[in-house]
């Protein structure tokens, strides 16, 4: 794993209290009254290969790290696993997004399943909403519709698009990139598809470029740096 970034602890793999607690797969998120309102979000969006690059990016973040969104494509029969599976590696509290649900720092939320796309609204904090319309270019959820509800917020963005086949994410990691957020595709390397990717580094929605390795090194340092600035009088 990469280098953290100073400004967040290491994950506390292997500790005690790592594995206990951490997940909730698939139901809501254990209340946790320290839990704060974010300050920012980070969104990922992936596909073929994808939860192997996720295994090796959720270990980076540290249990109070803003909240991490993720649009995986997979079959519904399988999201309990991957909640399990996510939730075994990562030091946040894996839940599936469910319409209403305030997210905090300190949670991974999965748009599981296949039945919704999932957008996050904001009013006195930010909410998931689940919705039950069309699929958008194959794909329910869509990654473009989590990205552009994402931009959407006012909140500053942290977005990473991995491997995967098409373009689903493309639009929406532009739409980010407008609003001076931030945005990453896995590399040509690293990747198992580069389809998703590619399409986002030509249509100049990358401004990082990375392997699988780098990605969750690089989140905990743009997160750290958009949090300093907003401390700044």
């Amino acid at each position: 794993a990469g280098r953290i970034a100073k400004g967040y602890p290491r994950s506390p793999h292997g500790s005690p209290n790592f594995a206990a607690g951490i997940t909730n797969p698939l139901g809501k998120p254990k209340e946790n009254g320290r839990a704060r309102a974010p300050s920012l979000l980070i969104c990922i969006g992936s596909s073929t290969g994808g939860i192997e690059v996720l295994e090796r990016i959720l270990p980076e973040f540290p249990a109070d790290f803003p909240p991490v969104v993720i649009v995986q494509h997979i079959s519904a029969e399988f999201a309990p696993g991957l909640a399990r599976r996510l939730g075994a590696v990562c030091a946040g509290q894996v839940a599936a997004g469910q319409d209403g649900m305030k997210i905090r720092n300190g949670q991974v939320v999965l748009a599981a399943g296949n039945k919704t796309h999932l957008r996050l609204k904001r009013r006195r904090g930010v909410f998931c909403s689940l919705e039950e319309e069309p699929p958008v270019m194959g794909h329910r959820p869509s990654i473009d519709v989590l990205f552009t509800s994402a931009a959407s917020t006012g909140l500053p963005i942290i977005a990473a698009l991995l491997t995967g086949m098409g373009s689903d994410g493309v639009e929406g990691m532009l739409r980010i990139r407008s609003c001076a957020g931030r945005t990453i595709a896995q590399d040509a390397a690293s990747s198992k598809v580069f389809g998703m990717p590619r399409r986002a580094i030509e249509r100049g929605a990358a401004e990082f470029v990375l392997p699988a390795d780098e990605i969750g090194p690089k989140i905990v340092a743009l997160a750290r740096i958009i949090e300093a600035k907003a401390a700044t009088p």
